[in-house]
């Protein structure tokens, strides 16, 4: 989508609602997106997130900023960064995504901050709070459909609506769009152990992302569900390795859903754990593209799925 389109769009569902107030969510974590003096000349304010975590200086926390309606350089320079940071797989890799999302609430900017510290700040089970990064995009985009409707509504609390920039430049709302049953509570639903485990693998699943998308044009519109399936298919042949991980993932997500499945393929990954071959050489042995073009066949078509070469 284009700057201008997404300026527009996002503009008017910001101010949609007069009783409601338009935040940008920042994280900082590596370097700092907007000037301090350029928010504030532009009648913007500033809040902070305290996080009482020994690892993070507090220039390193992450910030809300409420949006002056009039301030239209300002919403247009933090869409231009969310566009240009996930540009290039190299650049992303090294600075990180520092534009979280656009939020839009009729609570009080403190009461706020007092919501989104608690969502930061989970507990893990046999561990204790945890530094939730859901300032960054990619975090929150990762867990967000795993999340149950009580989970979601507890974590949107005093939030109407939650933009993000996805990786197709396009703008995604997370918003509740029906009722939920169950009471209020003080904090956000506990996360379950499969969600913790997903959590994990967050980073592992931008790794596979950024692979994606420096050799397509554009990702598809399910490029968060392939990856997810490449990650899980790639692990059932044991491959533990995040390097590994993130090698096969990009063959499978270039060839077939189902690459894993093939013989050929199962073959050479088991030749790469039983010896002391890499597993990128193990599967040099697969001519390319030929090789790799018939493979892609025989998983398309069902057909004579494999022959010694």
């Amino acid at each position: 989508m284009p700057l201008d389109s997404l300026l527009r769009t996002l503009g008017e569902q910001l101010q949609a609602d007069d009783d409601e107030h338009g935040y940008l969510l920042l994280d900082p974590m590596l370097r700092e997106p907007l000037e301090e003096r350029e928010l504030l000349a532009s009648g913007c304010e500033i809040f902070p997130i305290p996080l009482d975590r020994p690892q993070l200086r507090e220039d390193q926390w992450p910030k809300l900023v409420r949006l002056r309606p009039a301030a239209v350089e300002i919403l247009l320079a933090s869409i231009s960064i969310a566009m240009s940071e996930q540009s290039s797989a190299e650049l992303e890799g090294a600075e990180g995504f520092v534009i979280g999302g656009w939020l839009r609430s009729a609570a009080e900017p403190r009461a706020l901050v007092r919501h989104l510290q608690n969502l930061l700040r989970p507990s893990e089970p046999r561990v204790g709070r945890r530094y939730l990064r859901l300032a960054d995009r990619r975090v929150f985009e990762w867990i967000w459909p795993v999340l149950s409707p009580l989970q979601r509504h507890q974590w949107l609390g005093p939030i109407s609506q939650w933009w993000v920039l996805n990786r197709r430049n396009e703008l995604a709302l997370h918003a509740m769009t029906e009722a939920v049953q169950g009471g209020p509570h003080h904090d956000p639903e506990l996360l379950t152990a499969a969600q913790w485990t997903r959590l994990y693998d967050c980073e592992l699943a931008q790794q596979i992302l950024r692979g994606w998308s420096s050799f397509v044009d554009r990702l598809p519109a399910d490029y968060l569900p392939q990856a997810e399936h490449a990650l899980s298919s790639v692990r059932s042949l044991g491959v533990t390795q995040p390097a590994d991980i993130v090698l096969m993932s990009a063959y499978q997500l270039q060839i077939h859903p189902r690459l894993c499945e093939h013989p050929r393929v199962v073959e050479l990954v088991r030749v790469a754990q039983s010896g002391d071959v890499p597993l990128q050489d193990a599967l040099a042995g697969i001519p390319d593209p030929e090789g790799w073009d018939r493979i892609r066949y025989e998983l398309t078509t069902g057909s004579q799925r494999y022959q010694p070469a």
